[in-house]
């Protein structure tokens, strides 16, 4: 195909707003729209290619995968050894497992897979990735395992159809984006099915281009839709955010306009020109260098630059993304590209061995990640291993032994373990709630003596409306009220407890005392009193536990942990924690429903509490971690044991 130099101006346009976007430029929002950019263009060029061997009898899978190699794999590999060699010197242990686990995900293209399953692509868990960019490769690896078979096919036994066949094909793939970002955002985002549409948008384009389906358009009418399609490509950049449903049927409006450029720019209009100026065309042969080089170096500035100093040195680290960019690309990835250079056989051979001894490192990064920080860095590990601990859900299990049990929801196996631990013990302590009633429950479990303690209780379940939105599950308590009903000699007291910031109609960390949702703690109280009257059982609220400012996971590794305690502190989230405290224990009192403040019964003061023996409190903001549950929660069944709201051993016999 003719060499078309518009169309590597347009790789400039693609790949400098994602550059712009992940350096936390202003008005590069969207900036993430470039890789849909850089689809169409892929889907374009490759099928030009295909359509045009296939069609001269001479298209070879082996010269394909040949050319795909040449392409992608240098310097993909030179990334990945870079960032190989540079994980431990940045990352901590659990992010080092991450990281080995990637590799070995990008060496088989699959990227896309682990990170839909780990992480969204918003948020500072992806950005701080350094590998994670490569979901796009794979999601036109996997595509170009199929398409070229796909394609020989089609031209073989259904040429005539061959446009109906694309279209079915567009159409189904943006349904399911259209469906995805409703129903699973994450996958939507990283999988090949709902990003198939993007690419055939090209392969569209370039059978067009085959049949001359735009040679008698007239240049002032592809000088419009040019102009028109950069104009609408450039907004996009901007006007798109995190929060905008991608990919869906917004994005037709981007993707469109890379296609109304590919099909009309031409150095006969302004915007083939425009496109066509050097420092364009030579950003966009640097386009692909760039791209792999930019995440992991601001990857590895974002874990370890000071947020005050984290713009000016992205701003710096763009410009030495384009220097390494540059030099990769010349003395690099150029030389694999000729076959002058390098024979087929040399380039097979290149790819086996950088895949397996990345393969190899990818490994060693995964299993041995503790060995390999502990060596570098003895005295940060020593701070990590308190943060891990606090924070790691392999430390934070709930507590299920003898006739301390605990369930999500009433199932079979639950209720058959209640009755015997009844006809074992007598009555149940039942603690409910949302994730915070998970706490509860095994803070109290932990701690008592009583012998049999029952929870159901699960995260997002409120007795109360979400305020915007609905639980991503059923929650309990319907069910709660007939069990109660039915099973009133067989329960000592239900306890219920939530968390503050669920009961704001604006986010917690702006909110104001006129936010505090009156209505929605009335339901919560005038569901307990139900509770109370269908069982004739006691029931009681466990209060608020104060919100951090910042999750233990946000400290750093190179201070003493005692020493920036006070930065995970709000004394603003504290106050608020009491004021709702006051309002909901007035609001209880009026149905006779005791409240004890978490506050108070813990006796808890976060500047001296969040701290204790080397260990900290909580797990994240909101909720506390194991040792946390058994440091706090001694403090709590003490209070409740001496208010008579928690039935000691000895009581339970005498009954």
């Amino acid at each position: 195909m003719n060499y078309r130099a518009e169309v590597d101006g347009l790789r400039a346009v693609a790949v400098l707003p994602v550059v712009f976007y992940h350096a936390h430029f202003p008005f590069f929002q969207g900036g993430f729209i470039g890789v849909d950019v850089f689809f169409v263009i892929s889907g374009y060029l490759i099928t030009s290619i295909i359509v045009e061997e296939i069609a001269e009898k001479r298209f070879s899978i082996a010269n394909f995968y040949e050319r795909r190699a040449r392409r992608i794999l240098p310097a993909l590999f030179l990334v990945m050894l870079f960032s190989t060699l540079t994980a431990p010197l940045f990352l901590n242990p659990m992010q080092l497992t991450d990281f080995g686990n990637s590799v070995l995900a990008v060496i088989l293209f699959v990227s896309n897979l682990l990170f839909w399953q780990r992480s969204g692509y918003f948020g500072t868990v992806s950005e701080t990735s350094p590998l994670l960019h490569t979901w796009s490769l794979a999601v036109e690896e996997q595509y170009y395992i199929f398409f070229p078979l796909f394609l020989m096919v089609i031209w073989r036994y259904a040429r005539k159809h061959i446009w109906i066949v694309f279209a079915l094909m567009i159409f189904w793939s943006l349904a399911l984006a259209e469906w995805g970002w409703r129903n699973s955002a994450i996958a939507n985002f990283y999988l090949l099915p709902t990003r198939a549409w993007e690419l055939l948008t090209g392969s569209i384009i370039a059978m067009a281009f085959r049949k001359d389906w735009f040679f008698g358009i007239s240049e002032n009418l592809k000088n419009i839709i040019s102009y028109a399609s950069l104009v609408t490509l450039l907004a996009s950049f901007s006007l798109f955010d995190k929060t905008t449903p991608h990919p869906s049927l917004v994005t037709v409006i981007p993707v469109l306009a890379t296609a109304g450029i590919i099909a009309t720019a031409s150095n006969a209009n302004l915007v083939g020109r425009f496109l066509s100026k050097n420092l364009l065309v030579t950003t966009g042969l640097l386009s692909y260098s760039l791209y792999l080089w930019h995440q992991p170096i601001f990857a590895f500035a974002k874990l370890s630059t000071p947020e005050s100093n984290l713009a000016s040195s992205l701003l710096i680290l763009t410009f030495v993304s384009f220097v390494i960019a540059f030099f990769s690309w010349k003395y690099w990835e150029t030389p694999f590209r000729s076959r002058k250079a390098t024979s087929r056989k040399h380039v097979f051979q290149f790819s086996m061995v950088g895949a397996f001894f990345l393969s190899v490192a990818g490994v060693i990064s995964s299993v041995y990640s503790e060995s390999i920080f502990s060596h570098i860095y003895p005295e940060k590990f020593a701070n990590y291993k308190i943060i891990e601990e606090a924070t790691s859900n392999e430390y934070n299990n709930m507590v299920n032994s003898d006739c301390h049990i605990w369930a999500k929801e009433f199932t079979e196996p639950f209720l058959n373990k209640f009755g015997i631990c009844s006809e074992k013990h007598g009555k149940a302590v039942f603690i409910t709630g949302g994730s915070h009633g998970m706490d509860l429950y095994n803070s109290i479990a932990r701690n008592s003596d009583y012998p049999f303690i029952a929870s159901v209780s699960r995260g997002y379940c409120r007795a109360h409306k979400m305020l915007g939105g609905n639980p991503p599950h059923k929650c309990h308590y319907d069910d709660l009220l007939e069990f109660a009903s039915k099973n009133p000699n067989k329960l000592s007291s239900i306890i219920y407890t939530q968390t503050p910031d669920r009961l704001f109609s604006t986010a917690f960390h702006k909110a104001t005392s006129d936010d505090l949702s009156i209505e929605s703690i009335n339901e919560v109280v005038n569901y307990l009193d139900k509770l109370n009257m269908a069982s004739g059982v006691r029931v009681c609220i466990v209060g608020m536990l104060p919100i951090l400012r910042k999750s233990p996971k946000s400290l750093s590794l190179n201070e003493p942990i005692s020493a920036q305690l006070s930065f995970l502190i709000s004394d603003r989230n504290v106050n608020m924690a009491n004021y709702v405290d006051s309002v909901f224990a007035e609001k209880a009192g009026e149905v006779s429903i005791p409240y004890i403040s978490k506050v108070e019964a813990m006796n808890l003061v976060l500047e001296r509490d969040l701290f204790i023996d080397g260990r900290i409190a909580y797990s994240d903001t909101r909720h506390l971690s194991t040792n946390g549950e058994k440091m706090l929660g001694k403090r709590l069944v003490d209070y409740l044991s001496q208010n008579d709201l928690l039935p000691l051993e000895t009581e339970m016999f005498e009954k």
